[in-house]
């Protein structure tokens, strides 16, 4: 797992309260796409050297109850999820619980809640969003999508 820093050019999310807690947005409405793009290439070649072939990303809004439960993003098809960016978006003391915590063996381990903070890691890896107590937690995520590893 690869933490990164991104705290120059901060990501506003939308506060429209009728948004969807997951929303696609395109590329060229992402402030910082260029930025989010080159730690994407450049996590990538650092540590996995996976071959992406589209990229897209989601802004997800965490409320009260809300959680995503162990799970990995690659799974079987014609493309995969072979790389995960976390951005997140909110101040950590913004919401309570919320954590996003990663799978190393048996252990799990929370991730860094600092407002711009990027985790990197691959798709194979298991990971949670533990339930948000109270608050709100904003993230960008983005994949990095290619064809099945063989």
């Amino acid at each position: 797992v690869a933490v990164l820093e991104l705290h120059r050019d901060r990501v506003e999310p939308a506060r429209n309260p009728q948004r969807a807690a997951a929303a696609t947005i395109p590329w060229t409405e992402l402030p910082c796409h260029e930025r989010v793009i080159g730690i994407l290439n450049a996590a990538n070649a650092s540590w996995w050297r996976l071959n992406l072939d589209v990229v897209t990303v989601y802004l997800l809004r965490y409320r009260p109850g809300h959680a995503h439960g162990e799970h990995i993003d690659m799974h079987p098809g014609s493309m995969q999820r072979k790389f995960s960016l976390s951005i997140q978006l909110s101040d950590s003391d913004d919401y309570a619980g919320g954590d996003l915590e990663l799978r190393y063996g048996a252990e799990l381990h929370t991730m860094p809640r600092l407002r711009g903070t990027v985790v990197a890691f691959p798709g194979w890896a298991p990971h949670r969003v533990t339930p948000v107590e109270s608050g709100e937690r904003w993230s960008l995520v983005v994949w990095g999508w290619g064809r099945p590893v063989a």
